[in-house]
């Protein structure tokens, strides 16, 4: 994720400098859509780790009610060796706040949100700032 991340950040900070709104338009929409690929594949490896390194988030798991398993997934992993973890988090659907939010509560037994709030993240430059999130219903 740092790989893609960084450079995405300074790709949507250099966005201000583009003269022809079109590409700017479209830039920002790349800049998001690969924020978001990156985000969803950053929350599957966290789920993998969790649940494979974590009996009580691997006891949680059961309690979660919106996986889809169908012939397309058993098909996707016929014989190849996968984790529980790795199983699950390709099956959890985190394709919207709300959904990221009740799985990883779930899986984690812990209110998500309230405790990434609480989180502080410290940037390269040696900064540290708590994270916030804006979010808005509807």
């Amino acid at each position: 994720m740092n790989r893609r991340l960084d450079p995405l950040l300074d790709l949507l900070q250099n966005l201000k400098g583009i003269k022809n709104k079109n590409v700017e338009r479209e830039m920002m929409r790349y800049v998001f859509i690969c924020l978001i690929a990156c985000l969803e594949g950053y929350l599957k490896l966290v789920i993998k780790d969790l649940i494979d390194k974590s009996e009580k988030c691997r006891e949680n798991v059961e309690k979660l009610n919106d996986i889809k398993f169908d012939i397309n997934t058993v098909l996707a992993i016929h014989g190849k060796t996968v984790s529980i973890g790795e199983f699950v988090s390709h099956l959890v659907p985190l394709s919207s706040f709300e959904s990221i939010n009740k799985n990883m509560g779930v899986i984690t037994g812990a209110d998500f949100i309230g405790e990434l709030l609480g989180m502080e993240v410290e940037y390269k430059n040696g900064e540290k700032r708590k994270c916030f999130l804006i979010h808005q219903n509807g």
